[in-house]
């Protein structure tokens, strides 16, 4: 039960700075989809040729797809973290619960 508690803590930092990780770049991973691309064929429309469009497209497309496969990754990371806080703190409310059963006091 003391590796529990001493654990937790560690657990609940690493849950903390994972989300804080996947908030702090979610923003930008989303400003390399939405940006670049699109604002590059406004400012060229006047010069682009019908293939331009179809090339633009299929790069938006491929960009999103890698963002959105990162984002995925940063998100199972996040999530994971906060996983396994929950399962600590499972456990030790378990071993807490057999403790008070067999009349041992923490």
């Amino acid at each position: 039960m003391e590796a529990l508690r001493a654990r937790l803590p560690g657990l609940v930092l690493q849950a903390a700075a994972a989300t804080q990780a996947y908030d702090r770049m979610a923003w930008a991973r989303y400003m390399v989809i939405f940006i670049p691309i699109p604002f590059v064929v406004v400012m060229f429309r006047l010069y682009m040729q019908a293939w331009h469009y179809y090339l633009a497209g299929g790069l938006f497309l491929a960009i999103a797809i890698g963002v959105y496969a990162i984002d995925l990754a940063a998100a199972n990371r996040r999530d994971e973290a906060a996983r396994a806080v929950d399962r600590a703190q499972e456990a030790l409310e378990r071993a807490r619960l057999s403790q008070a059963a067999t009349g041992e006091i923490s």
